[in-house]
């Protein structure tokens, strides 16, 4: 009888080498070709710089005319608009030197530069050189000019509308602070200096770090005047959160009815960032700490008057085992840490403070899991737009310490007109994912339309296992052309990472009409925090975030000793894509990618191998620059399989966190790490080859036949199998932390490659980084790679458990054992 709950496996096979990476080589056009193009036609662009040019005067005369603090230092700000992404490493020096523009932050994948104008009498060149084109073009004057401006697409000043973005309340505004850049000492820290001086001098209470600030109750006058004076303000917005709205239609049930009976084991805490966790509920025994030890609003963190926190808190604990009827005695996988940002349905939250209580309740408690459903509802991301604040500080959190923060998309919430609806409002830009739930270290939770109860109701969706139309999508849009071709969009990065169940709209009639209610029996059973009412029936994301952490917790309950980047890796490589059907044939893969992220959560396939299907853990580091390998042995018995078409699936998923660069939306991420699953062939093999140029002349070269250096196409297995998951060999591309490959293996493969697959892991720096911003990144990357092999016998065959013969060929140890082991 098969074993259907076997622990993972710690994959220890010894690695076979370590050498420096070289990516693969590629080809393009020659220069001849582009010498014998004809000049293209520059009269649009003339016609564009001198009305650019024309009103970046008049702006910078106007923001001069308003500054009315005296500073030791000023300075302007230019953007600059490219045709492409700007190569860093090749040309900042050339502008600064040449032209007096000091590089200063880069966006829009890094066709958008923001610089200073850090030299006068340079940066009159730099005009004169746009004059002389203009002139050139329109008037047909043989002046000669710099061909660099000729990669320019456009130019503005960067002014204070540009630094004021989205506001709309000023109890708590925060400030982001441009990238220090090379100008960092003569420009930037001067002002730096000044604006805590002008903050202490006006007695505004603020919080103040190294690249951004928060003021709080301050003003409308106040907030123009900083973005007026002080040059080195990139963004302000302000810190406004929201939970769902409220439903309309409740329907309550009048007792309690359950008991948790495992209050006094040690369990995994899950830190629950939301408008508190009542005590006056059942979840009062498994509650961890004081009221108010991790309260931001001085309301106390154990009362949530919003109705929100407590059936969050619920859903982080039990996951579904209380649904629907919330009674008799039940255990809970995970204590509750009650962290509370918000006391109301709405309101200013401080991203500060929420981090600080983020590192105390780590450093205290030694929590690692935590839920944040709070997002910036009403500002969601336009389309590419650069990575938020909010995210930036998440990010560099989670690089830090050994945790995993679990964030909802947030609601789309928009006047239903009906069935069509579904689903063509996800295409609209405000159905977009809202701040912080781009984080790429931390993971993204959508919701599918289940509420894990089989009513026969008419739901809004299709069918539960499809996106909830409240659900968010990733904000980049890799079908736009304008922004990304096929080299440069990268379908791995996607948002939501997983969906879990939250609910459903369902049809209802009201006087006659029909309508839509978010509170009906098609919602979730959640728990109250109203003693009046005990539960109620609601949808959202908030609630499938929760869900979602009760997986993880049931992981680190099991597993213990796993990093949490491990744990992250699990829920993806255990979660199956949704089958949609023809209801979204309209849709991209892109677009279905965004909205649908890695799919589904399978819990058993996350929790447990077993006889026919082994998850493999790596946990592992490696370096920029460098490559390893690691053979994976397969048992003999599969060579006479009687299945010869899909005898394998292999299911692979890498995660790594990275410290965040904050001043490059390109490079946010500045590591390239990736990893093929292939043949049998040597890290470094190769062969020499004589090649004839055109002109005749000869030329030896090395050609790689192993891993390094080679191509996707000379090393995957077969035609449905990856090679390299991630092409490094682009620069202008967004990469992503996360892959997930999945593909079957052919028996014939497995005997060609003498039973033994290789896992090659290779890791770099982005192209785009100069050598001095390289040195703070200088550190090995951990990284965890889950691997899930599964082989799929013929029907009525048997064959032998792959998990077990997996161990005795290859150096394999049980996650509990070695746990265990490691204790002792």
């Amino acid at each position: 009888m098969a074993d259907n709950n076997k622990p993972h496996l710690y994959f220890r096979n010894p690695q076979e080498g370590l050498v420096e990476y070289k990516s693969r080589i590629g080809g393009g056009k020659g220069n001849d070709d582009e010498d014998q193009e004809e000049e293209p036609d520059y009269t649009y662009m003339a016609e564009v710089f001198a009305e650019n040019r024309r009103q970046f005067n008049i702006d910078i005369e106007l923001r001069h005319s308003k500054r009315t603090i005296k500073l030791p230092v000023h300075f302007d700000l230019m953007e600059l608009e490219f045709f492409a992404a700007f190569d860093q490493p090749k040309y900042e020096n050339y502008y600064l030197e040449r032209f007096g523009l000091a590089l200063l932050h880069l966006s829009n994948f890094n066709k958008n530069i923001l610089f200073a104008i850090e030299n006068q009498e340079r940066y009159r060149f730099f005009d004169s050189q746009i004059l002389a084109f203009i002139d050139n073009k329109l008037k047909n004057i043989n002046s000669h000019f710099d061909g660099k401006i000729l990669f320019i697409k456009s130019f503005r000043l960067f002014s204070s509308n540009d630094m004021l973005s989205t506001i709309n309340n000023y109890q708590n505004i925060h400030f982001t602070f441009i990238g220090k850049g090379l100008m960092e000492r003569k420009l930037i820290d001067p002002q730096k200096v000044a604006f805590r001086e002008y903050l202490e001098r006006n007695n505004l209470s603020h919080k103040l770090n190294e690249d951004n600030a928060e003021l709080f109750d301050t003003s409308f006058e106040t907030v123009i005047e900083i973005v007026n004076n002080f040059d080195f303000i990139y963004a302000t917005c302000s810190g406004s959160g929201a939970v769902i709205l409220p439903n309309r239609y409740s329907l309550p049930s009048r007792e309690f009815g359950f008991e948790i009976i495992n209050s006094n084991e040690d369990l995994p805490i899950i830190g629950i960032i939301d408008t508190g966790i009542s005590d006056q509920t059942p979840l009062a025994s498994i509650l961890i700490g004081s009221n108010g030890e991790f309260d931001t609003t001085g309301t106390g963190s154990f009362l949530d008057e919003s109705d929100h926190g407590t059936g969050v808190a619920a859903f982080a604990a039990f996951g579904n085992k209380l649904i629907p009827d919330y009674k008799g005695e039940v255990k809970a996988d995970a204590k509750l840490l009650s962290i509370k940002i918000l006391n109301g349905k709405r309101g200013a939250i401080s991203q500060s403070a929420t981090i600080d209580l983020i590192r105390k309740a780590h450093e205290e408690y030694n929590v690692r899991i935590f839920t944040l459903t709070i997002g910036y509802a009403d500002f969601p991301l336009k389309d590419n737009q650069e990575f938020s604040t909010y995210a930036k500080l998440l990010d560099k959190v989670s690089s830090e310490l050994d945790i995993l923060i679990f964030i909802s998309t947030t609601n789309h919430i928009f006047q239903i007109q009906g069935v069509r609806d579904y689903p063509v409002k996800f295409q609209s830009q405000n159905a977009n994912i809202a701040p912080p739930a781009e984080s790429m270290n931390n993971i993204t939770i959508g919701a599918i339309a289940d509420n894990f109860e089989n009513s026969e109701l008419q739901n809004f969706a299709l069918s539960k296992t499809f996106p909830a139309i409240y659900s968010r999508k990733l904000h980049y849009n890799f079908d736009d052309q304008d922004t990304f071709n096929a080299q440069t969009a990268n379908h791995y990065y996607r948002k939501p990472d997983i969906l879990t169940p939250g609910g459903d709209y369902t049809e209802v009639r009201m006087l006659g009409e029909i309508d839509y209610d978010n509170g009906s029996e098609a919602g979730l059973e959640i728990l109250s925090s109203d003693l009046h009412e005990r539960t109620y029936k609601q949808i959202g994301t908030s609630y499938a975030t929760p869900i979602a952490a009760n997986i993880a917790a049931k992981l680190v309950s099991k597993y213990p000793n796993l990093d949490m980047q491990t744990i992250k890796a699990m829920l993806i490589n255990g979660s199956s894509e949704i089958e949609t059907g023809s209801e979204f044939q309209a849709f991209s893969n892109n677009q279905k990618k965004r909205i649908m992220g890695y799919g589904t959560p399978d819990i058993d396939t996350i929790l447990f191998s077993d006889d026919n299907k082994a998850t493999l853990i790596i946990e592992d580091e490696i370096y920029p620059g460098y490559i390893k390998s690691f053979p994976v042995f397969l048992p003999e018995y599969l060579n006479i399989a009687i299945r010869k078409i899909g005898l394998l699936k292999i299911t692979a998923t890498l995660c790594f966190k990275f410290p965040p660069k904050q001043d490059n939306q390109l490079l946010y991420c500045p590591y390239h790490v990736t990893f093929a699953i292939g043949k049998n062939l040597e890290l470094n093999e190769n062969h020499i080859e004589t090649k004839i140029s055109e002109n005749g002349n000869e030329r030896e070269i090395n050609v790689p036949d192993g891993y390094n250096g080679n191509s996707s196409k000379e090393i995957k297995l077969n035609s449905s199998s990856k090679g390299w998951v991630q092409d490094y060999y682009y620069k202008s591309k967004l990469v992503s932390n996360v892959q997930k490959i999945s593909f079957n293996v052919k028996k014939e493969n497995i005997i060609n490659e003498q039973n033994c697959f290789k896992i090659a892991i290779n890791s770099a720096f982005n192209k785009l980084l100069t050598e001095a911003e390289k040195e703070p990144f200088q550190q090995a990357i951990p990284y965890s790679l889950v691997i899930t092999i599964e082989q799929v016998p013929a029907k009525n065959e048997t064959l032998n458990s792959l998990y077990n013969e997996l161990q005795l060929i290859n150096n394999l140890v049980a996650i509990a054992e070695s746990d265990l082991e490691a204790e002792i």
